[in-house]
């Protein structure tokens, strides 16, 4: 089973070689690895071309700066496997992490297989392993999206069923947008199954490239994209479903835009004017109170 590895690149000419050599090391090797320069200004292209010529599993796709998103969806506009894999090019994948979920997806014929996944700062400093284990009773739940929608894993901790992704699910955002993502999928999904096993290791030390606070959505923003999931769960008859569910996430990722607005206050980053965090912290509040959201924001103030 032939595997689509979607790689978004951003000014990461520092960390592709050792995402490549992870890639190398993978007990499963039926892969075609896809890369998606988007618009970097580094010398990540230089690398990506030297990697290409080892490896004729490669191939390089050219985009403008448009968003991880839009890097995303054109990787797999041109993907051919059977199951897809976005990753970042600033993480490395664990040798075994691919095999992990190609085995469970062919046990299990699921269309979504989520895995573990370890947080460090550096090339040796492990900080904390992410499991599943205390999520899940279960090595295959086969309704896990109500579990997946109050935990959400990271977008490159699930093995996706191309055929399962629409055009749609990518949506214009550089932030947030994997979350979004994903709650398209456990909506889709017929079957999502979760494995305790560790399959990636994920670069908390880096804050450059689309992940910056730069690229921060506005919280309307934000709600303007929700607010199309919730007329595309309307289309699927499941909203009342996963009413509940949605309000729940809502208010954890508020709550993720205001920590991410308070730091930017509280280090001084001069990115944004402090009359457009007061009009962002200001929208949040405002969304709260309009989606009867029961839980207050509060605002750390600056010592």
């Amino acid at each position: 089973m032939l595997v689509s590895v979607v790689i978004p690149v951003y000014n990461c000419a520092d960390t592709l070689e050792l995402l490549y050599q992870s890639l190398q090391l993978q007990t499963y090797q039926n892969l075609e690895i896809i890369f998606v320069d988007n618009g970097s200004t580094d010398h990540s292209y230089e690398v990506l071309k030297k990697i290409a010529q080892q490896d004729r599993r490669v191939t390089i796709l050219m985009e403008q700066q448009r968003g991880v998103s839009f890097a995303r969806k054109k990787g797999w506009q041109h993907a051919r496997g059977e199951y897809i894999y976005f990753i970042d090019g600033d993480d490395y994948v664990a040798s075994h992490g691919i095999e992990t979920m190609v085995e469970i997806a062919l046990k299990t014929k699921a269309d979504n297989i989520i895995g573990s996944y370890s947080l460090y700062r550096d090339e040796f400093g492990l900080e904390a392993c992410i499991t599943l284990e205390k999520r899940c009773k279960k090595y295959e739940i086969h309704d896990a999206d109500h579990m997946c929608f109050h935990y959400t894993p990271p977008l490159w901790a699930h093995l996706y069923k191309r055929e399962l992704i629409c055009e749609n699910f990518f949506v214009p955002l550089n932030q947030l947008e994997d979350y979004l993502f994903n709650w398209y999928v456990y909506v889709t999904a017929r079957k999502s199954v979760l494995t305790s096993k560790e399959v990636y290791f994920y670069n908390k030390q880096i804050t450059n490239g689309l992940s910056s606070p730069t690229y921060l959505p506005t919280p309307v923003n934000f709600l303007k994209q929700v607010s199309k999931f919730l007329q595309y769960c309307m289309n699927l008859d499941v909203l009342e479903q996963y009413e509940e569910d949605v309000k729940k996430l809502l208010n954890r990722r508020f709550k993720i835009l205001e920590r991410k607005i308070t730091e930017i206050e509280e280090n001084n980053m001069m990115i944004y004017t402090k009359n457009e965090l007061e009009t962002m912290k200001e929208e949040i509040r405002q969304i709260l109170y309009l989606l009867d959201l029961k839980e207050d924001v509060h605002y750390v103030k600056k010592r």
